[in-house]
């Protein structure tokens, strides 16, 4: 990245932001005092479900709130389906209770979920979460645990 005239500036965490409307320019304040000005701040930090009205409904959720599912994918109330970011699956390769907020598995428990109101009883075999991305020239990829 640095070959391509990324300045990177790891082990120092943003303490602040600071948008000057007239220049349109952002300063980024780090703890160490440096001080970046920057046209664009892109801030990549993860996402936490919402699962508010799974509560408000009484359905079971764990510590941090994820929405308890079968392998059906049902909830606690066995009317309701669940699926996506918001739900507790198993981890496909150590069978532990996880999240894993990503479109690729949301996409097919929301296939599953359809088969399973159609009558056909799919169940969901856990997700392994996999994360690809390219900078650049640079192609990066994990799947499973990090």
């Amino acid at each position: 990245m640095r070959q391509h005239g990324v300045d990177l500036r790891l082990g120092d965490g943003v303490k602040s932001f600071h948008h000057d409307k007239r220049t349109g320019k952002t300063t980024v304040e780090l703890q160490s005092g440096s001080k970046i000005d920057t046209d664009i701040v892109i801030l990549s930090i993860g996402i936490r479900s919402n699962s508010q009205l799974a509560k408000d409904a009484g359905l079971e959720v764990n510590q941090r709130g994820g929405i308890v599912v079968d392998d059906y994918l049902k909830t606690s109330d066995k009317n309701i389906y669940a699926l996506g970011d918001a739900i507790e699956v198993v981890d496909f390769n150590d069978k532990t209770k996880t999240m894993v907020p990503l479109a690729g598995p949301a996409n097919k428990q929301g296939r599953i979920v359809a088969n399973n109101i159609a009558g056909m009883e799919e169940t969901y075999k856990g997700t392994q979460g996999t994360s690809i991305a390219k900078v650049f020239d640079l192609a990066v990829a994990n799947t499973g645990h990090n």
